[in-house]
């Protein structure tokens, strides 16, 4: 197998994910085009509804009985204690307040999470043979390194984010700490989504700095694709045609200050404002009855998550959207979720908590709006500024339109392109 010159180029990409992330579909998609051969290894998901057969890439599904690896003993313990962790997600009502530490708990204190990651990955990771073994995030890295090393292979790590800074207990983030401390200096390259987070883990690792490939949309002409499902969102809903859609969209998880942003509606003074919440996760339940007790049926509204591929018609249709995060981890205090670039794609103007990713890109292409948005009362202010200007809310679209020539996926393939020809 060889990267440059004839021969076969095969890229192994392992991940955790259940349902893929956008960055690791339009990674995959662009090596493809160049004539790389991707397999991804990927975490098992009995509930998938996603499918990816028109894809260029191949999807493996680890422990999906398929083949020997899966239905050894050594597969058996590893693969079962993932799905009793897997099951943790789930929970009743009075349970799910619970949930994150639960997991946390059962990662820091009653399993070795490298092992059993190792466990999981390593074997099918050498089977499928890769040149280049592209880990996403530290949970494979160590079956990515393992792999690499005995194939005399390539290894990319790939950092969505300051993982162990995330909201977990102070034995997990050891370990994940040591996880990614032991395995990243040993990578052939590494790939972050920010400068903020590049520069942290620089200094963290002292690593060479990361090569920064940011969460952009793709430029491919959603318009034309769209779904007939997210035609006329004000009309599918009974609303008024001069309704502003205030959007939110991704994961339902805690903290992201999602309660506060359901209760602000009870104190925006616009009558024209309505909040949309587009997605799924473990708070579903909990904001559904949070819209109930503060009586907002005709101005706070909870839509299902939508496939990727179908979602930027339904983004289009906002007057603003918006990223409520609050700095409860570093993590979070240097993110660049999905959702601010789907919402740039989209032309949407933006209403974002003062954080500084966000604060640089609202600033830098003059956006939207940056807002202290850590109580419902400010959120509502927030709100009611930026959509009480026609002009404004034009002009911030005009920008979002122009800004996606650059922040877009085109641009920030040519990176990939080029640290993969360097290798």
């Amino acid at each position: 197998m060889y990267l440059n010159g004839g021969g076969v180029k095969k890229v192994v990409m392992l991940t955790t994910d259940q349902k893929l992330d956008r960055r690791i579909i339009l990674e995959a998609r662009t090596l493809c085009r160049f004539e790389y051969r991707v397999t991804i290894l990927a975490a098992p998901w009995p509930e998938a509804r996603e499918s990816y057969d028109h894809e260029p890439f191949d999807l493996v599904r680890i422990g999906n009985g398929a083949n020997e690896t899966s239905r050894s003993r050594n597969f058996a313990s590893p693969l079962t204690l993932y799905r009793i962790h897997h099951r943790l997600k789930k929970g009743g009502r009075f349970v799910q307040p619970y949930l994150h530490l639960l997991r946390s708990f059962f990662r820091g204190y009653l399993v070795d999470i490298e092992r059993l990651y190792f466990r999981l990955f390593f074997q099918p990771a050498v089977q499928a043979g890769g040149a280049v073994y592209h880990v996403h995030d530290p949970q494979p890295l160590a079956a990515g390194w393992y792999a690499a090393d005995k194939l005399m292979a390539r290894l990319i790590y790939d950092s969505h984010e300051l993982f162990a800074e995330q909201e977990f207990l102070a034995a997990e983030k050891r370990k994940w700490r040591r996880i990614e401390g032991r395995y990243i200096q040993r990578a052939d390259r590494v790939i972050t989504i920010n400068d903020s987070i590049a520069r942290e883990l620089t200094r963290r690792y002292g690593i060479h700095p990361p090569v920064v490939l940011r969460n952009c949309e793709s430029r491919v002409p959603w318009k034309e694709t769209a779904g007939r499902d997210a035609c006329g969102l004000t009309r599918r809903l009974g609303l008024p045609g001069d309704a502003r859609l205030i959007l939110y969209q991704g994961g339902l998880i805690p903290n992201r200050n999602l309660e506060n942003l359901i209760r602000s509606m009870t104190y925006v003074r616009d009558p024209r404002a309505v909040l949309i919440v587009i997605g799924n996760g473990e708070l579903q339940g909990k904001l559904l009855r949070l819209v109930k007790r503060c009586d907002l049926g005709r101005r706070a509204f909870l839509i299902p998550g939508v496939p990727q591929k179908d979602l930027l018609p339904f983004t289009a249709q906002a007057a603003l959207g918006v990223i409520p995060y609050t700095a409860t981890c570093l993590n979070t205090f240097y993110c660049t979720p999905n959702k601010l670039f789907e919402y740039i794609a989209a032309g949407v103007p933006l209403l974002v908590s003062d954080l500084p990713e966000l604060r640089k890109f609202v600033k830098t292409y003059n956006l939207g709006w940056i807002a202290d948005l850590t109580t419902p009362e400010k959120i509502a202010a927030a709100i009611d500024c930026a959509i009480s200007g026609d002009e404004d809310l034009r002009n911030r679209r005009e920008n979002a339109a122009e800004a996606f020539e650059t922040l877009c996926w085109e641009e920030e393939e040519k990176k990939l392109i080029s640290l993969y020809e360097g290798l």
